[in-house]
């Protein structure tokens, strides 16, 4: 973030000390270089739920987005997810589910969808594809995607 005017750090710093954060660390802390760094701490509660959260949303929704939604109708794919880590698993899980729900739809409709980035779809279905689990029928205008 660049600072001109000197508004935004005054609000960063109200804004913190409003929610309980820890205040701005400031460095260099000397008169001599021309420039300063604002490092901002989170605060310890928005940190436990956040982690809180991250966890409730990868260990729940995943592991029942892979065993509801796939598993029963895809095991294999549902098997290639699970060699993911489990940051990567549940973006695959959402593409995945995308394909399941429509296999007629393009890669920037499965990101629209799932809120992944269309480069992320594609690098992700490339991998399904390489992997073995997911494969293209008809033409790349009117074919569909099939999870194995």
């Amino acid at each position: 973030m660049i600072q001109s005017y000197g508004s935004g750090i005054r609000r960063a710093k109200t804004a913190m000390e409003v929610n309980g954060s820890p205040k701005l660390v400031f460095s260099p802390n000397n008169d001599t270089d021309d420039y300063t760094l604002a490092v901002a701490y989170v605060n310890e509660e928005f940190d436990r739920i956040q982690e809180e959260s991250d966890k409730s949303v990868s260990d729940i929704g995943i592991e029942n987005g892979i065993e509801n939604g796939i598993e029963s109708k895809a095991p294999a794919t549902a098997e290639f997810i699970k060699t993911y880590s489990q940051s990567r698993r549940k973006t695959a899980v959402k593409i995945a589910l995308e394909i399941l729900a429509n296999s007629m739809l393009t890669i920037p409709q499965i990101s629209d969808n799932s809120g992944v980035s269309k480069r992320t779809v594609a690098r992700y279905m490339k991998e399904f594809q390489d992997a073995g689990v997911l494969i293209r029928e008809g033409s790349d205008t009117n074919g569909k995607w099939i999870l194995v």
